[in-house]
């Protein structure tokens, strides 16, 4: 079983130049069945935690569950994050809303107990499996060599 990151762990990851920690809310709650005020704290207090246990501002915020409402993306806006993901399958197009950021549909891709998220397409995580397919399927097609 996966367990949360402790402060120090937590720390330590948002220190690496290839790691982006970004806000999910204190709760993990169905934002739009909040109204706005219990938005705005589990957000804005959310971001506050991170930047006092990273030392880091978290630039990027994604919606529990992919849910929000209406004033959600400017809620999160508000309370200082530059981006948001949706969990809406899709690319993003210049214009699009920077607080809706679509996902590709590919989920959630577990390597130990990271998680990456897909960012709009092939990204990534994507490359790394596909690379690891073809390894596994080129291999099956090699004779095997004994001593």
């Amino acid at each position: 079983t996966s367990a949360p990151l402790d402060e120090d762990q937590l720390r330590t990851l948002s220190d690496h130049p290839l790691v982006v920690v970004g806000g999910h809310t204190i709760s993990h709650p169905f934002l739009s069945k909040l109204t706005p005020e219990e938005q705005t704290q589990e957000i804005a207090q959310d971001r506050q935690t991170l930047e006092k246990t990273t030392n880091h501002s978290p630039a990027c915020f994604a919606y529990p569950f992919g849910d929000y409402g209406v004033v959600t993306p400017e809620v999160v806006e508000q309370s200082g994050y530059e981006y948001a993901f949706t969990c809406h399958s899709n690319w993003y197009r210049p214009g699009d809303s920077v607080y809706e950021i679509p996902r590709s549909n590919h989920g959630t891709v577990s390597i130990g107990h990271l998680s990456v998220w897909t960012w709009g397409g092939y990204d990534l995580a994507d490359a790394f499996l596909d690379w690891l397919r073809h390894r596994i399927h080129s291999r099956e097609k090699k004779p095997q060599r004994y001593s």
